[in-house]
C-alpha cells in the first residue's frame, strides 16, 4: 500500500514545518481502516530516518494529555520506539495514565497506547508493566504479543506456571509462530512437566518449522566424507551469545588454551557484536556474523566453509539459528551447552552432555542421540575469577543461608522450602542476591511472601546486581548455599564451589534439573544431594544445627574443586576432540 502524501511529509519535515507534517500523518492514519493491510516496514523505508525528526515535535506541541497520547500512538504506528521513550517519560512527569484519558481513542488505539507504556516499564517496574499489558488485552484480546510479554515478565519472577498459561494462550492465537514455541519449550524445563511431554512439544516445533519453510534440505554424498580421511575436521559453533553473556565463562579459556591441532574452528554469531565478541575473534580465526542473514544464505556460507560438524550453542533460547539445523547445513549436527534437550529437530544428531546429567532410560525422550563426556559438560575457567578475591571461612554466631540463582528459578515451592528451614531453625538468616532484585516490585513481592509466613524480614537480606568482585565476595558472607529447584544453579554453582561454599541441592527429574548434583557426584559430595523436598529441608535444618560439619566442607571444597576434572581444560579438550572425531568416523563408515 502506498500513500501519495508521504512525499509531502518528508518535504515538510526537511523544511521544519513539523506541525504540517504531523497533520498529514494524522490524515494518513485516518485512512488506515485495517492495520493488517499496511506494511509498516515499507512506510519506514519510504520515509527512512526522517520520521525520527518527529521527536522534535514535542517542543512544538500543546502539552495536553490528548496531544501527547496522539504523538505516542503515531510513534507506535510508525515503529519509532526510541522516540516513545522520551515522549512517555514526559507524559509520566505530568500525568498518570488512566482509562479516562483514552476515551477519545478507539479500542485498537487504546491497546496500542497501553502497549507503549507497558514496554516503557518493562525493565523499570515489572509489576506495573504486567498490569498495562493486561489492560492492552482488555482492548485487544487477540494480542499474542501481550500474552508473550506477560509470560516473560512472570517467568522472570519465577512464576513459571502462570507464565506457561500466557504463552500457551499466545500460541492458541498465533499457532504457526515458531518463536512462541521457542519460549514455550525453554520455559517448560523450569516447570515439573514430564520429559516425555517436552519431547512431544519439541517435535511439534519441528513440524511447524517445516511447514513454514520453503527451503529444501541439503544432502551430502559419501565422496565428501572419504575426502576427509587425511584432513583436519572443520567444526562450526552457532550462537547468538558470542558477546557479553554467561556463555563466555564456559568457552573463553576452552577456545584460547586448547590445542586444537586436529580441528579448524569457525564461530557463527547471530547477534550484534560487543567487546566480548572481539575477544572471541582474537582466539578463533574464522568468524562469521549471520545476524539478519536468511536461512538459505546462512547455509550457503556454512557449506562454503566446508563444515563437517556444526554445533548449536543456543537450543530454544533467544537469537538461536535452529532454522539452519532444520535444513542440515553440515553432515553431522550437534547441540551443546545452550539448553537441556530435547531440542526437537531430527537433523540434530547428538546432544553433548556432561556426566550424570542424562540417565540411559531417558534416552528415548530425546530427539538427539546422547553423547556423554567423561566429566563436566564444559571446563570451568579459573581465569574468570578476579585475581584479588580471597576465600574466607566465615562461621559466626548466626548461620547464613544464601541464594544467588536467577530469580527465574526461585519459584513458590523453593520459597516454601526455604521458609520451612527458617521457621525450624534459630539464629539463621537468608541472603538472596540476583539482578531481578534491582526491581522494587520484585523485592516487595519477596518480602511479602516471607511476611505472610510469619518470618521476620530482619532475617532476610535482598541484594541486587553488583560487579564481578562483589559477586564473588558474596560467597564469603554465607555458610550454606541453597540451590533452587526444579532448576538449580549453573555457573553460580561452579563459582560457589570454587569459593569453597557448600551447596545443598535437590536431584531433579531431568537433565535441566541436575547440574549441581552432577558436580557433587564428580567431587564426591553426595551428602549435599537430596532426593526429595522433605530431605532437602531436613538436611538444611541439620546443617544449621551442627555448623561444624559445614565448616569442614568450607575448608576442603575449593581445593578439591580446583584439582578436579571440572577445571582441567586440557583433559576436557582431549576427550571432546576424541569424541567428535569418533562420531565423524562412524558417519564415514556408514556412508
Amino acid at each position: 500500500m502506498s500513500y501519495p502524501h508521504l512525499q509531502k511529509v518528508k518535504q515538510h519535515i526537511e523544511s521544519g514545518q513539523l506541525q504540517s507534517a504531523l497533520s498529514i500523518l494524522r490524515q494518513i492514519e485516518t485512512e488506515i481502516n485495517d492495520e493488517n493491510e499496511i506494511d509498516y516496514h515499507h512506510l519506514m523505508n519510504t520515509i527512512g530516518n526522517e520520521y525520527k525528526s518527529l521527536k522534535n515535535l514535542q517542543s512544538q506541541l500543546n502539552k495536553s494529555k490528548k496531544e501527547i497520547l496522539k504523538l505516542i500512538l503515531l510513534n507506535y504506528k510508525f515503529e519509532l520506539l526510541d522516540a516513545n521513550e522520551s515522549i512517555i517519560q514526559e507524559y509520566i512527569s505530568q500525568y498518570n495514565i488512566n482509562d479516562q484519558d483514552l476515551k477519545t481513542f478507539n479500542k485498537l488505539e487504546q491497546s496500542h497506547i497501553y502497549n507503549c507504556f507497558a514496554h516503557f516499564f518493562y525493565d523499570k517496574n515489572s509489576y506495573l508493566a504486567i498490569q498495562l499489558f493486561q489492560k492492552e488485552l482488555i482492548h485487544n484480546p487477540q494480542s499474542s504479543n501481550a500474552h508473550l510479554a506477560i509470560s516473560e515478565l512472570l517467568f522472570r519472577k519465577g512464576n513459571c506456571s502462570i507464565a506457561l498459561k500466557h504463552i500457551k494462550q499466545a500460541i492458541e492465537i498465533n499457532p504457526q509462530n515458531k518463536e512462541l514455541y521457542n519460549n514455550y519449550i525453554m520455559m517448560l524445563h523450569y516447570d515439573e512437566i514430564s520429559l516425555e511431554s517436552i519431547f512431544h512439544i519439541a517435535k511439534e516445533y519441528e513440524n511447524i518449522s517445516i511447514k513454514n519453510s520453503n527451503y529444501n534440505p541439503i544432502s551430502y554424498s559419501s565422496p565428501k566424507f572419504k575426502a576427509k580421511n587425511t584432513q583436519k575436521l572443520n567444526i562450526g559453533f552457532v550462537s547468538g551469545d558470542f558477546r557479553r553473556h554467561a556463555l563466555f565463562s564456559w568457552l573463553a579459556d576452552f577456545l584460547q588454551d586448547s590445542n586444537f591441532t586436529d580441528l579448524n574452528l569457525f564461530l557463527y554469531h547471530n547477534y550484534l557484536e560487543d567487546e566480548y565478541s572481539q575477544k572471541y575473534q582474537d582466539n578463533v580465526k574464522n568468524w562469521r556474523n549471520l545476524h539478519n542473514i536468511n536461512t538459505e544464505e546462512a547455509i550457503q556460507i556454512i557449506k562454503n566453509d566446508d563444515i563437517d560438524i556444526l554445533i548449536d550453542l543456543s537450543g530454544h533460547t533467544r537469537h538461536n539459528r535452529l532454522d539452519i539445523f532444520l535444513h542440515r547445513a553440515a553432515p553431522l549436527q550437534m547441540t551443546w551447552l545452550g539448553q537441556a534437550g530435547p531440542i526437537g529437530l531430527s537433523n540434530i544428531d547428538y546432544m553433548i552432555v556432561g556426566k550424570h546429567l542424562v540417565r540411559e532410560e531417558e534416552y528415548k525422550f530425546y530427539t538427539e542421540k546422547i553423547l556423554e563426556l567423561n566429566s563436566i559438560n564444559a571446563p570451568y575457567s579459573l581465569k574468570q575469577v578476579p585475581s584479588n578475591i580471597e576465600q574466607t571461612r566465615k562461621l559466626e554466631n548466626n548461620f547464613i543461608l544464601g541464594s544467588i540463582n536467577n530469580q527465574i528459578k526461585i519459584n513458590s515451592k523453593t520459597l516454601e522450602a526455604w521458609s520451612q528451614i527458617l521457621l525450624n531453625t534459630e539464629n539463621t538468616e537468608l541472603y538472596i542476591k540476583n539482578k531481578s532484585l534491582d526491581d522494587p516490585s520484585t523485592r516487595e513481592e519477596l518480602s511479602k511472601f516471607f511476611i505472610n509466613k510469619k518470618i521476620d524480614t530482619k532475617r532476610i537480606k535482598l541484594l541486587g546486581h553488583s560487579d564481578k568482585k562483589e559477586y564473588f565476595q558474596f560467597f564469603n558472607s554465607i555458610d550454606l548455599l541453597l540451590d533452587s529447584f526444579p532448576v538449580g544453579g549453573g555457573t553460580t554453582s561452579l563459582d560457589a564451589l570454587y569459593m569453597g561454599t557448600p551447596i545443598l541441592t535437590l536431584y531433579g527429574k531431568q537433565y535441566a534439573h541436575r547440574f549441581t548434583s552432577s558436580l557433587h557426584k564428580i567431587l564426591g559430595l553426595d551428602n549435599l544431594i537430596s532426593y526429595n523436598i522433605e530431605e532437602y529441608i531436613n538436611k538444611a535444618i541439620s546443617f544449621a544445627s551442627a555448623p561444624e560439619e559445614i565448616f569442614k566442607y568450607k575448608q576442603t571444597i575449593s581445593n578439591k574443586f580446583i584439582n578436579s576434572p571440572i577445571c582441567n581444560t586440557q583433559e576436557f579438550t582431549k576427550d571432546f576432540v576424541a569424541k567428535l572425531n569418533n562420531k565423524y568416523q562412524e558417519l564415514m563408515l556408514n556412508n
